[in-house]
């Protein structure tokens, strides 16, 4: 079995999604299908929590055209979070998180928090609400 560490990044793509008063939105927590996932999965990208260096490779974290790809910052989140929700019976088993490391990116922190095929959207939208509850202030890079 895989050691986690007890937190991870989630980066805001979007100011959209903070509000005024510090806190996240659920949207920022939108899961994406994966192609490449051979049990149909829904993935919430993340980083882990490794080391100090994390941090700062999270937010400085580039895409293919090199624009920083969390324009809007990160925040950490406990991994206890997660097992929480699943540990909650009506949501049992309905998300596990993992380490990937794929290919075509250059990112020794990355991992998923992956989410059941069969994820009603009610549970999708709760799920959603209790890591944006359990996120901490948007960390942004110093200017």
């Amino acid at each position: 079995m895989t050691d986690f560490p007890d937190h991870f990044f989630r980066g805001i793509t979007s100011s959209k999604w903070v509000h005024d008063d510090g806190s996240v939105d659920p949207q920022a927590f939108q899961p994406y299908t994966s192609d490449s996932r051979s049990d149909g999965g829904q993935e919430i990208s993340i980083n882990w929590d490794d080391d100090e260096p994390a941090l700062t490779f999270t937010l400085t974290q580039r895409n293919d055209k090199g624009h920083l790809m969390f324009q809007a910052g990160v925040v950490q989140l406990p991994r206890s979070e997660c097992d929480r929700i699943n540990s909650s019976p009506a949501y049992s088993s309905m998300l596990y998180y993992e380490r990937d490391d794929p290919p075509n990116i250059n990112n020794p922190y990355h991992g998923n928090i992956v989410l059941h095929t069969s994820l009603l959207k009610h549970h999708l939208r709760s799920i959603q609400g209790a890591l944006a509850i359990a996120s901490s202030k948007v960390i942004t890079r110093a200017k």
